[in-house]
């Protein structure tokens, strides 16, 4: 009984100090977003190795719309999968080639041309 209780305090214990590898720092964006993907958030550094982003839409100067979203690098190469979002929506982008302690951008985009320029805000991480 000695030995099995000793054996789950130790597993206990390995499971406790283990660190994570994800981190995340998420970063405020405000974007005027038209029917191309011209403005772009300030930089927002990768902070782990996940090939996966996080984009927190919670506000638009328009209602009820979808916006595409998507990741560049700073020499503008789309680094994600262009992604598109119901209004206000929270939700994951996959990334391509996304390189930990780099500086990425999100853009966004309308989704139909004749859509008017709209402020999409909120907060993302890499």
């Amino acid at each position: 009984m000695k030995k099995i209780f000793i054996t789950l305090m130790i597993c206990l214990l390995c499971l406790t100090v283990v660190p994570s590898t994800i981190f995340a720092y998420f970063g405020n964006f405000t974007i005027n977003a038209n029917n191309t993907y011209g403005d772009r958030s300030t930089a927002n550094t990768k902070m782990d190795t996940v090939q996966t982003a996080y984009v927190n839409w919670n506000g638009s100067s328009a209602s009820k719309h979808y916006e595409w979203f998507r990741i560049v690098n700073s020499d503008g190469m789309v680094r994600s999968d262009e992604t598109i979002f119901t209004h206000l929506q929270s939700r994951f982008i996959n990334e391509r080639n996304c390189v930990k302690n780099y500086y990425y951008y999100l853009q966004a985009r309308r989704e139909n041309f004749w859509d008017p320029l709209t402020t999409v805000t909120g907060t993302w991480e890499s």
